[in-house]
């Protein structure tokens, strides 16, 4: 198989003096073999070492109203705009999706391809017929394919069913791993991106150790490249003339997961209603809990002034915004593998 070119825009390679340990494992590090896709938020992308790869397999799974669907749209952009040739496609069996609101959040809907009424996705024998349909018309060109959520399907099994006869539910978890070993190696020929967003469950007379699953069995922990734990933190409010608002949610992401870089990983970030992820509060919030305080004159900020200049900047937007994402992406990626690298061993085993 050919060694695939990145398609993230070139990063100055990260040197870290003194440090002798395989630079690989630092999230801030280049990997020219891997093609990456940002979220839309540069600490989420370190998080994961570099942000989701295509070829590969990505697990979203949070609670209610954590930003599920939201990350995946993001992904879903960046990979538009950086793949302007590429597909990207979005099934849905929740039916709760709303293009319009997309449409107002900056995602480029017309470009996508959803499941209208007669293309249901309901079953995952359904999945895997249009994720075979999408392949064999694409192929040769890069791809996305989300599927939100996995929760929501059924199987053929149980949809033959009636509602009130008996199922132990072993078909549904037994279709997965058999499409993932159906598929897996031709999404990674073909350079598809697999999103799976999954919803939280609960763990029954469970008090103790990880209280909380996803559903589907346990194909995706061993076929997912990454699965990444969404979760509330807090609300974020706003007061203007003396009227309160909540006006978004803090959220965090914990890397459970990860083949391409260093597990484990959290990364906390705001998302603003009718807004998306706000990657420029989270990056500099970042920089501050770091202790890299130093770097915030260079980007025109200071600690205690900050949050009202972004808030500022954000509304009017433009290029003095996208000037000042690309300087602070550039500070977190070196800063990022500065002090992953630190905890690295300093030399090689072998």
């Amino acid at each position: 198989m050919a060694t695939r070119k990145a398609i993230v825009a070139p990063r100055k390679r990260v040197q870290v003096e003194g440090a002798s340990a395989p630079s690989y494992f630092a999230s801030g590090s280049d990997k020219e073999d891997l093609r990456f896709v940002s979220t839309g938020c540069m600490v989420i992308d370190e998080a994961l070492g570099g942000g989701a790869v295509l070829g590969r397999t990505i697990n979203i799974v949070g609670d209610k109203s954590a930003g599920k669907t939201l990350l995946a749209m993001e992904l879903c952009a960046n990979f538009l705009k950086t793949y302007p040739n590429g597909w990207a496609r979005y099934a849905e069996s929740e039916a709760a999706f709303d293009q319009l609101y997309a449409a107002a959040l900056g995602i480029p809907v017309d470009k996508i391809l959803f499941n209208g009424g007669d293309q249901p996705i309901e079953t995952v024998e359904q999945l895997y017929d249009d994720m075979v349909l999408h392949l064999d018309k694409h192929k040769g060109k890069p791809g996305l394919y989300i599927i939100d959520s996995l929760d929501a399907l059924s199987d053929e099994a149980e949809m033959g069913r009636e509602f009130n006869e008996g199922s132990y539910g072993g078909a549904k978890p037994k279709a997965i791993g058999k499409m993932f070993r159906m598929l897996i190696g031709r999404m990674e020929e073909q350079g598809v991106l697999f999103v799976v967003v999954s919803q939280i469950r609960d763990k029954l007379n469970v008090t103790f150790g990880e209280t909380k699953t996803r559903s589907g069995g346990r194909a995706l922990d061993f076929y997912a490249t990454q699965i990444m734990w969404l979760q509330e933190i807090k609300k974020e409010k706003r007061t203007i003339d003396g009227i309160d608002r909540i006006v978004g949610i803090e959220v965090e992401a914990y890397v459970k997961k990860n083949k391409v870089g260093l597990p484990f990983r959290r990364a906390r970030y705001p998302v603003l209603f009718g807004y998306g992820i706000d990657d420029l509060t989270s990056g500099v919030q970042w920089l501050v809990d770091n202790k890299r305080e130093q770097f915030l004159a260079d980007l025109g900020l200071s600690k205690s002034g900050y949050k009202v200049k972004l808030i500022n900047l954000r509304n009017r937007g433009g290029p003095e915004v996208a000037e000042l994402r690309a300087k602070l992406t550039s500070i977190i990626h070196a800063e990022w593998a500065k002090i992953e690298t630190t905890f690295l061993p300093q030399s090689k085993k072998y």
